[in-house]
């Protein structure tokens, strides 16, 4: 507990919607995520291996070792929600055309708030995001309820005959507005992987040197009320971590024990 105490400045970052810190002294440097050797059928909480400073240190999962949802896996998950959303459109306009020809009764969703995108769409908030994600984000919108207001066009022009021209005017929207939405899911994905680029921490404890990847750094800070008592009772639960603080803005911040990732995984220069 000493140490803690006399310990001023540390370094806080954010690993997903949570705050830690480690001592600023340990802190060697502070760099973008370079290339990344991974290692095969090694530790999983291991990423691989990187270049720093001439030397080769290992990468920590640090999100794995804390059992955070892993950046990786955020981006997989991603891209199979857009993926699905894209393919339910894809399906939709297919059942629709399909209604055309069959003359059937299918019911179709013709809200765009109703379907599983338009439900996700609303209630979603992009603004964490790069300004490229949340201007392709509110782009969505138009073509959006296009696609789903065809469907009341459609009856119309069943309802006089005009079968031709209702699957013309799919096979319009096909080419316009879903050609669109698949422009602007492929610009979303890639814009989200390009926002989740992570900052790596180098930290040494003299003759060791480890590192691992954080979502965001934050400040270099003192931290206050720092309690080990606490940490057993908070949302964490991780060896790693041995005591709570808090920041100047109250906010909870998790003291990693950086001296077990040298235990566990220490790699000599």
């Amino acid at each position: 507990m000493v140490s803690y105490l006399e310990t001023k400045e540390w370094l806080v970052f954010r690993l997903y919607n949570n705050k830690y810190a480690i001592p600023g002294k340990e802190v060697s440097s502070l760099f973008q995520i370079p290339d990344v050797t991974v290692l095969q059928n090694y530790d999983k909480k291991v990423r691989g291996l990187i270049k720093y400073q001439n030397k080769i240190i290992q990468l920590i999962d640090i999100k794995k070792v804390l059992n955070i949802k892993s950046t990786q896996d955020e981006i997989k998950e991603f891209e199979e929600l857009m993926d699905a959303r894209l393919q339910d459109h894809v399906v939709w306009l297919k059942r629709l055309e399909e209604k055309v020809l069959n003359d059937s009764n299918d019911e179709l969703v013709t809200d765009p708030h109703e379907c599983a995108f338009g439900k996700w769409y609303d209630s979603y908030n992009p603004e964490s995001y790069n300004i490229l994600f949340i201007s392709t984000f509110k782009k969505f919108d138009r073509p959006h309820k296009a696609i789903h207001q065809i469907a009341h066009k459609v009856d119309e022009l069943l309802k006089t005959g005009e079968k031709q021209k209702a699957i013309d005017l799919i096979k319009a929207v096909k080419d316009t507005d879903l050609k669109q939405m698949i422009e602007y899911f492929d610009i979303i994905k890639q814009s989200f992987k390009e926002s989740k680029k992570e900052i790596v921490i180098a930290f040494t404890n003299g003759d060791t040197i480890l590192s691992f990847p954080v979502d965001e750094v934050m400040s270099i800070e003192d931290i206050k009320d720092i309690s080990e008592e606490t940490v057993t009772n908070s949302s964490v639960n991780s060896n790693f971590i041995t005591a709570v603080g808090k920041r100047k803005n109250e906010e909870v911040v998790f003291i990693i024990n950086q001296k077990i990732f040298f235990e566990q995984y220490g790699y000599k220069k």
